[in-house]
């Protein structure tokens, strides 16, 4: 197996993707979002987080805003298989560039 070490998180990441992320979550379940934003509120229609039906929330995928930051962290190698990734195909995941424990 070829070693591939954790990348440190982006210096961007906390703003651009946890907290619009966390806030995104908050608002879908009914809860206070604790971020302030453009927009109205979003509609709570679940429950629970664990309800959450993310194919049907694709705008919400504050994650894509990591991938460049990520491409660049793992000089475009996919963790799981140790390949190349070129930039033309690009990621259409995170979890190309989390490495196995």
């Amino acid at each position: 197996m070829i070693p591939i070490r954790p990348a440190p998180e982006p210096d961007s990441f906390e703003a651009r993707v946890r907290r619009p992320g966390l806030a995104a979550l908050a608002e879908l379940v009914g809860e206070s979002p604790g971020l302030k934003r453009r927009g109205s509120r979003r509609k709570a229609v679940y429950a629970r987080r664990e309800d959450i039906k993310w194919d049907q929330h694709e705008s919400l995928s504050y994650w894509t805003r990591a991938l460049d930051d990520l491409r660049d962290a793992y000089h475009n190698l996919c963790s799981y298989l140790a390949m190349e990734i070129p930039h033309a195909v690009g990621w259409a995941a995170t979890t190309a560039s989390a490495p196995d424990a």
